[in-house]
């Protein structure tokens, strides 16, 4: 009975040896195909993660790339494998959870503790890169999605905008949304928000000439409150409309020059005021630049003053001419001269009322000295050509000389001069 149990004992001593020799055999193989799968994840994730970082558009690429790596992993899961389910049980074979099924048991027979610590630190490796793709393409990990998640915001640097730009920050459905730096092959630059694939929100833009805007935006242009600088330190702040300054503003320039009103699809339009570097200044109406409509001109130390109408930056229409010696014209005006009915005042009290021609006294007028006295006669040019008879005037009233209404006889013909608080507008030529 005791060399029975002795055969026995020795037995199964021998079937416990050829068993553990096995386990080491197959624990060996395990660690040869554990550190050639490392290899090989490394290997992967380092190709996938420098294919994202130069070109994002081709996310299916990279989501065909991590199927093949997920399936490599699932592969190592072999249900028939009883050396795996009996060591490590059927838990799910992942980056996650690689470090989990090397270490969850104390008798695994990885004993070299050096190498151990090694394919530790390489697992752990491949964990944090495969878990910074998955952040900014978590939907790639579903094997159902061929796209990024819709509505689903990402980040990315550097990716390259055809060839002409590159753009790092967020992304929405494959367009620029959200807070993004955009970089131009020129030298252009625009840091800001976007919204599907367009500059939007508030932004600034550096021209590759030097000159840079700060403000709001709408689907690529300016649009709503913003500054524009120019190289030059010319500035313009104030509304925006498509690109065109639009509403109220005011831009200033390197000599001094201010402007403070109104624009219309990027010009000068409606009230503003423009003052000039030697304090010289227009405030009225503009159109399209220029002096257009009512208006008051200020000449520099308010030596001579206008205050009218203008056409295309020329004194047009009624106006009053005021200089700083006391010297006044009410009347017409074309093209910045006096032209048409006017009088003029003198310093000294003297006036004359009547016809004017490209700046000078020319034709009917009535002539008052320093006297009060009133004769009418005929200019040329500037120069008086003639006195009229008294049988050519017929004076109808003259109280206190508030009032004057003749009847004139001038070259066979009959003139109606009235005068009335020096309206001229009251002044009537009639054949």
């Amino acid at each position: 009975m005791g060399s029975d149990c002795s055969n026995c004992t020795k037995c199964d001593l021998g079937i416990l040896s050829e068993k553990q020799n096995e386990i080491d055999r197959q624990s060996l193989e395990y660690r040869k195909r554990n550190i050639n799968r490392e290899e090989l994840i490394n290997n992967n994730i380092n190709k996938i993660i420098e294919y994202y970082n130069n070109h994002l558009p081709t996310i299916i690429y990279l989501q065909n790339n991590i199927k093949k790596y997920l399936k490599k992993l699932q592969h190592l899961k072999n249900p028939q494998d009883n050396f795996y389910n009996k060591y490590y049980g059927s838990a799910e074979l992942s980056p996650e959870n690689l470090e989990i099924i090397l270490t969850n048991n104390d008798n695994n027979d990885i004993s070299d503790t050096n190498n151990k610590e090694n394919i530790f630190h390489k697992i752990q490796n491949s964990k944090e890169k495969f878990r910074t793709l998955s952040e900014k393409y978590s939907s790639f990990q579903n094997n159902n999605i061929e796209q990024p998640e819709e509505n689903k915001s990402y980040k990315v640097k550097d990716l390259k905008i055809n060839d002409k730009a590159k753009y790092s920050g967020d992304i929405l459905n494959g367009k620029q949304h959200g807070y993004g730096i955009q970089e131009w092959n020129d030298g252009a630059k625009y840091e800001g928000e976007w919204k599907n694939g367009k500059t939007n929100g508030y932004g600034i833009f550096y021209h590759p000439d030097g000159d840079v805007y700060k403000g709001y935006w709408k689907d690529d242009k300016a649009h709503g409150h913003g500054t524009y600088i120019k190289k030059d330190e010319e500035q313009y702040e104030g509304e925006w409309l498509n690109d065109y300054q639009e509403g109220y503003g005011e831009e200033k320039w390197c000599d001094g020059s201010v402007y403070k009103g109104f624009y219309k699809q990027g010009k000068k339009n409606g009230i503003g005021e423009y003052k000039w570097p030697d304090d010289s200044k227009y405030f009225g109406n503009w159109k399209d630049n220029e002096h257009n409509g009512f208006g008051t001109y200020i000449y520099v130390d308010n030596k001579k003053i206008y205050e009218g109408y203008f056409e295309n930056n020329y004194f047009q229409g009624n106006g009053h001419y005021i200089k700083k010696d006391g010297t006044e014209y009410f009347g017409s005006f074309s093209k910045g001269k006096k032209h048409g009915l006017g009088r003029y005042l003198f310093k000294d009290g003297r006036s004359y009322t009547g016809y004017w021609e490209n700046g000078k006294q020319n034709g009917l007028g009535l002539y008052i000295n320093e006297k009060n006295e009133k004769k009418f006669g005929v200019w040329i040019n500037g120069k008086r050509n003639r006195w009229l008879e008294e049988d050519d005037v017929n004076i109808l009233k003259n109280e206190n000389d508030s009032f004057y209404l003749a009847i004139i006889n001038f070259d066979n013909e009959k003139y109606m001069f009235r005068e009335e608080k020096l309206q001229l507008e009251n002044f009537q030529h009639k054949k």
